[in-house]
């Protein structure tokens, strides 16, 4: 009923590092739950996830990575709609 993702190394702005360190951010953090876990980590969550720290070139790193989804915190619920940006996902905070 859960699933566990990725998220970074040390909670940086991915936009605000340079595409190499935001993509070893994104590679480290999955190979050391997958290593814990010894099971794959498919899924992304944007550290801080607004429009500031999360955006087109992200995506596309995280998409490169080979994450199935990526979720920002842009509030809305999920719609068949998203299926066409799998990589922005927006979500519900509690």
């Amino acid at each position: 009923l859960i699933t566990i993702g990725a998220h970074t190394v040390t909670h940086c702005n991915l936009a605000r590092e340079s595409a190499d360190v935001a993509t070893r951010q994104m590679r480290e953090s999955r190979a050391r739950i997958e290593h814990e876990l010894q099971k794959p980590a498919l899924h992304f969550a944007y550290p801080y996830g607004d429009r500031g720290a999360a955006a087109a070139r992200e995506f596309t790193l995280a998409s490169e990575e080979g994450f199935k989804t990526g979720v920002t915190t842009r509030p809305g619920m999920i719609f068949s709609e998203n299926a066409a940006h799998m990589m922005a996902l927006p979500r519900i905070s509690l």
